[in-house]
C-alpha cells in the first residue's frame, strides 16, 4: 500500500536481513520523498530545523537497524532478551513512529466478535509486549525459510507441498504425553520437535509470505482427529495431515513420486471419500470417514500479535525496507483492504460451497501455547529454561597457549590458571538457525565443535547438544548430496545415540526422524531396493499408518516396468 505521507525511510532499499544497516549508507538515502525543502534556504533558522530533522532521522535510523538486528533468528533469546527489546520497540516507536496519518485498522468490532476476552485484550494492547519481539522474530525465519525452499517455484500448489515436507522433515511429532515444553514454532523449528498442532502452526507460518492462506478443518463427528485446509488462488482448498505426515492424496495426483505431490482438495473429498481409503492399509484404517465432512468447523489460525492494531503500524513503517508478512487483520484494514482474515475465510467457503460463515471460529491452540510459554519463562529452574541452556552451548574449555621457541610450536602456558569454561562461537541455535535458511555447508562446520566438545568438557548439557548436532549433521550431508555420507552418518547417530540425561532429547523421535532421512538418501541414491527395505524394517519396529501406506506405494512405484531395479517380494 503506499500513500503519500510514507516514513521517511520509504526511499531506503529493503535489504537489511542478517546485517547491521550501513549508516552512512543510510543517511544519503534517509531524505524523505514526502517533506518539502525549505522556503528560504538562506534563512538559518530553516537550516538549523532541517539540520535538527536530519539528526533525529539518522538516529531513527541507528536505532531501528540495532533493533531489527537483535530481532534476528539465533540473535533473540541468545544475545538478546524479549522484554529488554519490546521496551526498545515502544521507545523507538514513541519517537519515529509519529508520521502515520491513515487509519490502519478498523476492526475492533471484528475482534470483539471472534475472540475471547482474554485474547482480545492482548490483541488490543496498545504498547508492544515480549511476545511481540518473539513475533517478529518469527516472521523473518519464516520468510527466510519460506524464500529458500520456494525459490524459483511459480505453481502455489507445489509451494504448499514443499513447505509442508519442510514442515514435516524439520518438527519431529511427538506425543502429548511426551511433549513437555511449551513453543511457537520457532521453537518448535529450531528445538526440532512438537506435536501435530506444532507442524500445522509452523505450516500456517510458512504459508503467509505468500499470502496462503490455511485453516484447521475439525469433523463434528470425529473432533479428536482434524486436517489442515490450504486456500489457493483458484479457489481449491488443499488438504494435509500433520499427524500423518502427508498431503491427503488426491487420486488424480502423480503415482510416480515416492510421496503425494497433488494434494486431495475439500470439495473433492465431500463428494467422493475414495482419497481417504486410499491411505487405508490391511491392519490400519484412516481415521476419517467422507462423512465426517459433512459438517465441520474452520478454524483461523493466528495469534493477538499477528492481529493487533501495534503489529500493523510496525508493518506500515517497516514495509518499504523490510517487506515481510507481520500483520494480517482479522478484520477490515488499510493493510489490505477488502481483504480481511475473515472476509477471506467466508468467502474460500462460499467458493465451492464448502462452509458457511457460522462455520468460523478462532484456533485457541496458539495462544494457549503462548501463555503458557509465557509462564515457563518466568522460571529459570523450568524444563525450558534447561532447553535453552542446552541450546546456548556447548561449553567449551579454553586453555592459555604461549609459543615455545625451542619446539617451534603453540603449548599450553605453564604460568597459566586453570582452563576457562566459555561457550561457542556458534552455538548449537545459531548452527540450526543456519540449518533452517539452507546454509548447510556453513552448519557442518559449526557442527564440529558441538559435537567434539563433549569430548574436551564431558557435561550432561554438552552431551544433549551432541545428541541433536550428531543427527542434524547427517540431515545436512545429506542436503548437499553426500547420501553416502549421511547414510553413515544417520545409520551411526541410531546406533551410538546416548540416553539423555535431562529427559529433554527425544531419541526414539530422534533415531524415527534418522530412519526417515536415510530413506530419502536412498531414494535420492537411486537405491530403491533398500529404501523400501529400510521401510519396512522401521514399520517393523513402529507400525504406523503413515509406513505403511509409504510401502503401499512403494512397492507399486519400484515394480513399475520402467524401474529396472525395482525389487521383487
Amino acid at each position: 500500500m503506499s500513500t503519500p505521507n510514507r516514513p521517511f525511510w520509504s526511499g531506503l532499499p529493503a535489504r537489511i536481513l542478517g546485517t547491521v544497516i550501513a549508516l552512512a549508507v543510510l543517511a544519503v538515502l534517509m531524505i524523505p520523498p514526502s517533506r518539502d525543502k525549505p522556503a528560504d534556504s538562506e534563512n538559518g533558522g530553516s537550516k538549523n530545523k532541517e539540520l535538527t530533522s536530519k539528526n533525529e532521522d539518522s538516529e531513527c535510523i541507528r536505532d531501528l537497524s540495532r533493533l531489527l538486528n537483535g530481532l534476528q533468528p539465533g540473535r533473540l533469546g541468545i544475545d538478546s532478551d524479549s522484554a529488554d527489546l519490546a521496551i526498545e520497540l515502544n521507545r523507538w516507536f514513541s519517537k519515529c513512529g509519529q508520521e502515520i496519518d491513515v487509519k490502519l485498522t478498523q476492526d475492533e468490532n471484528t475482534q470483539r466478535e471472534l475472540l475471547s476476552d482474554e485474547i482480545f485484550t492482548r490483541t488490543s494492547a496498545p504498547r508492544f509486549l515480549p511476545e511481540d519481539a518473539a513475533h517478529v522474530r518469527l516472521c523473518l525465519l519464516a520468510d527466510q525459510i519460506t524464500k529458500h525452499v520456494c525459490a524459483n517455484m511459480p505453481d502455489e500448489t507445489e509451494q504448499a507441498v514443499d513447505l509442508f515436507q519442510y514442515v514435516t522433515r524439520h518438527i519431529m511429532l511427538m506425543d502429548e504425553a511426551s511433549n513437555t515444553l511449551p513453543k511457537t514454532p520457532y521453537e518448535a523449528l529450531v528445538w526440532g520437535q512438537g506435536t501435530a498442532e506444532h507442524r500445522a502452526w509452523t505450516f500456517a507460518t510458512l504459508l503467509r509470505p505468500l499470502r496462503m492462506d490455511s485453516f484447521i478443518i475439525t469433523p463434528t463427528s470425529n473432533p479428536g482427529y482434524w486436517v489442515v485446509g490450504v486456500q489457493t488462488a483458484k479457489g481449491e482448498v488443499l488438504l494435509f495431515d500433520p499427524k500423518l505426515g502427508l498431503p491427503i492424496p488426491s487420486l488424480s495426483g502423480e503415482q510416480t513420486t515416492p510421496f503425494p505431490t497433488l494434494p486431495a482438495t475439500l470439495a473433492e473429498i465431500k463428494k467422493d471419500g475414495a482419497a481417504l481409503r486410499a491411505l487405508d492399509s490391511s491392519d490400519l484404517k484412516y481415521p476419517l470417514t467422507k462423512e465426517d465432512f459433512a459438517e465441520f468447523s474452520v478454524s483461523i489460525i493466528g495469534t493477538p500479535s499477528l492481529w493487533s492494531r501495534r503489529m500493523a503500524e510496525l508493518q506500515y513503517m517497516l514495509d518499504p525496507l523490510l517487506p515481510i508478512a507481520l500483520y494480517d487483520g482479522l478484520g477490515e484494514n488499510a493493510l489490505r483492504p477488502n481483504a480481511s482474515v475473515q472476509q477471506r475465510t467466508i468467502a474460500a467457503g462460499k467458493k465451492n460451497q464448502l462452509w458457511q460463515s457460522e462455520q468460523i471460529q478462532i484456533w485457541k491452540f496458539p495462544y494457549e501455547q503462548l501463555s503458557a510459554l509465557e509462564l515457563a519463562k518466568q522460571d529459570p529452574d523450568s524444563a525450558y529454561a534447561l532447553q535453552v541452556q542446552i541450546f546456548a552451548g556447548p561449553q567449551l574449555k579454553k586453555v592459555s597457549m604461549i609459543y615455545d621457541e625451542q619446539s617451534q610450536k603453540l603449548v599450553r602456558d605453564p604460568q597459566a590458571q586453570a582452563p576457562t569454561v566459555q561457550a561457542a562461537d556458534t552455538t548449537l541455535h545459531a548452527v540450526r538457525i543456519e540449518q533452517l535458511q539452507g546454509n548447510h555447508r556453513s552448519a557442518l562446520k559449526h557442527f564440529g565443535p558441538i559435537l567434539s566438545a563433549y569430548r574436551t568438557n564431558a557435561t550432561i548439557l554438552n552431551e544433549e547438544a551432541a545428541n541433536y548436532a550428531a543427527l542434524w549433521a547427517g540431515e545436512s550431508q545429506l542436503d548437499i548430496h553426500k547420501t553416502s555420507v549421511a547414510i553413515d552418518t544417520l545409520d551411526r547417530f541410531v546406533a551410538t545415540a546416548r540416553q539423555s540425561r535431562t529427559q529433554l532429547v527425544p531419541l526414539k523421535e530422534m533415531r524415527h526422524s534418522a530412519t526417515d532421512l536415510k530413506m530419502i538418501a536412498q531414494i535420492v541414491s537411486e537405491d530403491f531396493e533398500d529404501a523400501l527395505a529400510t521401510l519396512k524394517a522401521a514399520n517393523r519396529d513402529n507400525p504406523s499408518l503413515r509406513y505403511a501406506y509409504l510401502i503401499q506405494r512403494w512397492e507399486q512405484l519400484f515394480k513399475s516396468a520402467d524401474n529396472p531395479q525395482a525389487p521383487s517380494e
